[in-house]
């Protein structure tokens, strides 16, 4: 058991080495090393975790589900966060072209699930969520942001799935939660997982130990 649980914290560190978008650990958790946010890889684990009956919850109540939450001993997750698409203020005129905080093919990295949806997966507008990569439960419907509307104290943002629009509702509509960790949590073993480790590098470090002949 002991050298099965170290041969996993070695796998583990291997691959956090690896030069790839997504990189899932196989203990829950799925790293995206472009955007460094740690994914769970249960998109709705609110639900399969008992948490809430069907995932779906108000505003407040996905905030405080992914606040409450302790993964593989990490706390500190999150919903993911929207900052404006032109780095100073938010624009919510829709727009089709990405251009603007509302609308269609908002793909880049100022919206963390927009960026997940359309670069990292792959997804479009006109298809939908057609791709889900190494997650499951991605639900084909709206997923709450972390970022309240900066003019509207009773709305937030939102992501829709289903066609790859952003908008904004009201914070007490029931859409889905995503839970995100900012950097890469999933790569660290738990503790028991750490000590092995340690201790079987300190075996290999002892066995390349020049023989002293006298």
């Amino acid at each position: 058991m002991k050298l099965r649980s170290m041969a996993l914290a070695l796998g583990i560190l291997a691959a956090g080495s690896a030069q790839a978008d997504l990189i899932d650990y196989g203990n829950g958790m799925v790293y995206d090393n472009v955007a460094n946010l740690t994914w769970l890889k249960d998109a709705n684990f609110a639900m399969s975790s008992g948490y809430d009956a069907d995932g779906l919850m108000s505003w407040a109540e996905a905030q405080a589900w992914a606040a409450s939450l302790t993964v593989g001993g990490v706390s500190g997750w999150r919903l993911p966060t929207v900052t404006p698409v032109n780095g100073s203020s938010f624009n919510f005129d829709y727009s089709e072209d990405g251009s603007t905080d509302s609308g269609i093919n908002i793909s880049g990295l100022n919206s963390e699930l927009g960026h997940m949806y359309y670069t990292t997966l792959g997804n479009s507008a006109a298809g939908g969520l057609t791709h889900s990569g190494p997650f499951s439960n991605l639900q084909n419907f709206a997923y709450w942001s972390g970022t309240a509307h900066p003019a509207y104290a009773d709305e937030a943002l939102h992501f829709f799935t289903a066609f790859g629009d952003q908008g904004s509702s009201p914070q007490v509509s029931e859409y889905y939660g995503w839970a995100v960790h900012s950097g890469n949590v999933a790569a660290v073993p738990e503790p028991a997982s750490a000590a092995l480790l340690l201790a079987g590098l300190g075996l290999l470090a002892y066995r390349r130990r020049p023989t002293r002949r006298d």
